[in-house]
């Protein structure tokens, strides 16, 4: 059972990487390279193929610890920046009616803040292991 959800980890870590790449390419904060999609599947070819490499140069070289351990700190990263962005969106839109974002205002600075503390006492604890 944990072979499948290392696996289901592996296949999520290239799903995201590969639509964060083709999202960042869209804008023109990437290479274009990223942004090309295949005609039939809509679905960005070559950031997945990048990515796919990537992920699987990773699992070859690291520990599975280790690659747990950067790819939680790396979605708290992410779950973060999220929330914050969302707290920002609400912060300056205030004025307008927005029905696309309906939640309470004191809610992304909480969920992002809490992703911190997550990610600060994960460095603490592998802080804690090192100097010992």
């Amino acid at each position: 059972m944990s072979l499948l959800a290392g696996l289901n980890g592996a296949l999520v870590q290239i799903i995201m990487g590969s639509r964060v790449a083709y999202g960042i390419a869209t804008k023109d904060q990437a290479p274009r390279w990223f942004s090309s999609t295949h005609p039939r599947t809509q679905t960005p070819v070559h950031a997945t193929i990048v990515i796919t490499a990537l992920v699987l140069l990773l699992a070859i070289f690291f520990p599975l610890t280790t690659l747990a351990r950067v790819t939680s700190g790396i979605i708290l990263v992410i779950f973060a920046a999220v929330n914050l962005a969302l707290w920002r969106i609400k912060r300056n839109n205030h004025d307008r009616d927005s029905k696309a974002i309906r939640v309470h205002d004191w809610l992304p600075p909480i969920g992002g803040l809490s992703c911190v503390f997550a990610l600060a006492f994960q460095i603490w604890l592998l802080m804690g292991r090192v100097v010992q």
